[in-house]
């Protein structure tokens, strides 16, 4: 199991992972992208980082996340 986050309302970013079966089970909420990729990042078996860490994760997030959705047919 690897946990995400995902934008759950405007300003409010969801950490959580999903289940096997596909259902969502939220971890906990935060004000801003980059506090949620550290919790992820923490939550993953990673250590503290940084801001420029932080930037970084959300970088190779967004391209998986892109190459996930285009593999499935759901991204042009």
């Amino acid at each position: 199991m690897s946990y995400v986050y995902m934008r759950s309302e405007a300003g409010l970013y969801t950490v959580g992972f999903y289940a096997p079966d596909g259902g969502w089970n939220p971890e906990s909420d935060y004000g801003s992208k980059e506090d949620a990729a550290a919790r992820v990042h923490y939550l993953n078996g990673g250590g503290d980082i940084d801001a420029d860490d932080a930037d970084l994760l959300i970088e190779q997030l967004c391209t998986a996340l892109r190459d996930i959705a285009v593999a499935i047919g759901e991204h042009p």
